[in-house]
């Protein structure tokens, strides 16, 4: 496998250690020290790769052949760009959205939406975007009117989702036809709704002013991973897992009108924030609760009584 070296202008100099990156596993981190390789000699990956190398938060160096490097390895290819990393890889592909948008355009609910609420034209914020799965759900719901601003605390998945996102056309599978085709369609317009930031849905959340959104989510279930995700369990230490901070849903009740939190069945986390849960999914493992404008009166958090 070759593997070609950035431009002089491009090459960042090599500042934190891993030992680093990982006793600060947080939004003070350094920046992310990637390795990377592409499969061939093409403009083509040339330009993905200084595309990855203008990304917040990332520094690249070029993979040597020791693969005991202690930095994931970002390699590009000419069908995907995939981070390996301890014998696991990850890439990004809309493959829960497009499940689930087929069963939607089936007349099936979908969990999220409803207890979202969003409609036509409305504006929200992904709090924790993650793979983004959620985050193109609602692109899709808020229609051409709308907008979705998705923000990713790991510059390794913001990177990852941010390319998947505008380069979703090229994803689709030849022969495509019927339901999944226009299934396909409507995720790739809805991919063009979404603004990915990386940064601290705090600090962003602080910044915007009072009720000026429709939704805000948070899905702080990503920094759990289950038992059959080896590849996410693999990657965890390079990925920014905060729980959910009580300020976080303080201002997002203040931005916006309607307030949803994802998590475990069963979490503690829907009382100690205040939640509402949204019935149904009765045997599922994940569950909703939402906040509503009219109910966010000043709420006395227990920890604070």
């Amino acid at each position: 496998m070759a593997t070609h070296t950035l431009s002089e202008n491009m090459t960042k100099e090599l500042e934190p250690s891993l030992d680093s990156f990982m006793r600060g596993n947080n939004l003070d981190c350094p920046k992310m020290i990637i390795r990377y390789a592409l499969t061939h000699d093409e403009p083509a990956l040339r330009a993905r790769l200084e595309w990855y190398a203008e990304q917040e938060g990332i520094v690249l160096t070029e993979a040597m052949c020791d693969e005991s490097c202690s930095f994931p390895l970002l390699k590009i290819s000419r069908k995907r760009t995939r981070v390996l990393w301890q014998g696991e890889e990850i890439f990004f592909h809309p493959s829960m959205a497009l499940l689930r948008m087929l069963s939607v355009l089936r007349g099936e609910p979908d969990r999220f939406l409803q207890a979202a609420g969003l409609e036509n034209g409305n504006t929200c914020i992904d709090a924790t975007m993650g793979l983004a799965a959620d985050t193109l759900m609602a692109a899709w719901r808020v229609g051409e009117a709308g907008r979705v601003t998705a923000l990713e605390a790991s510059p390794l998945i913001a990177a990852l989702v941010k390319e998947g996102l505008r380069e979703m056309a090229a994803s689709v599978p030849s022969g495509v036809r019927g339901l999944k085709a226009e299934a396909w369609k409507h995720l790739i317009q809805a991919a063009g709704r979404i603004d990915v930031l990386l940064g601290d849905h705090l600090d962003f959340l602080r910044a915007q002013g009072d009720a000026c959104q429709d939704l805000v989510y948070f899905d702080p279930m990503f920094r759990h991973t289950r038992g059959q995700s080896a590849a996410l369990r693999s990657f965890k230490p390079w990925m920014c897992h905060e729980g959910l901070r009580e300020e976080a849903v303080r201002e997002a009740c203040r931005v916006a009108r309607r307030v949803v939190l994802k998590e475990r069945t069963g979490s503690r986390e829907f009382e100690r924030f205040g939640f509402a849960m949204e019935p149904g999914g009765r045997h599922s493992p994940v569950a909703f609760g939402v906040r509503i404008k009219k109910e966010l009166i000043p709420y006395v958090f227990p920890e604070s009584r």
